[in-house]
């Protein structure tokens, strides 16, 4: 259940885990945010990376804190959110956030990119050399 990690958000976080609810404390912008909802027993804090940005907030030293509190405490997990570009995302993967909320169409662009499109050439190229123009793994023999 996703709660805003606010005042009575956080009191309603304690009440759902004490009868085993999972939560998801949302609207993380500060690293007492994050703190209080895992205390209070969420399943995940998530931080707001680009919502945090644009307020003027560190989205980066806030994330890393609330990785290393979850490192330590041993209570809850970190779920990235909002992530503008592939190296905002990179980064909260290289703290150890555990979880992500991604837009779809994010994904595909990020997996689309010159290095990617240049080399797939390549390997479309050698494929079909061996297997034939247009033949699929699907159309092997098993």
């Amino acid at each position: 259940m996703k709660i805003p990690a606010m005042e009575f958000g956080i009191k309603a976080i304690y009440e759902l885990h004490q009868q085993n609810i999972p939560t998801f404390a949302t609207l993380c912008c500060s690293s007492i945010q994050g703190v209080m909802a895992l205390e209070a027993g969420a399943s995940y804090a998530v931080p707001f990376h680009f919502h945090m940005k644009d307020a003027g907030l560190d989205p980066v030293s806030t994330t890393r804190e609330l990785v290393e509190y979850t490192r330590v405490s041993g209570k809850g997990k970190i779920m990235g959110a909002a992530h503008r570009t592939l190296e905002e995302f990179g980064y909260c993967m290289g703290q150890g956030v555990q979880a992500f909320t991604i837009d779809p169409n994010f994904i595909t662009n990020g997996m689309m990119n010159d290095c990617v499109t240049k080399n797939l050439d390549i390997f479309l190229g050698g494929w079909e050399s061996v297997f034939g123009e247009g033949v699929r793994i699907l159309d092997l023999p098993r």
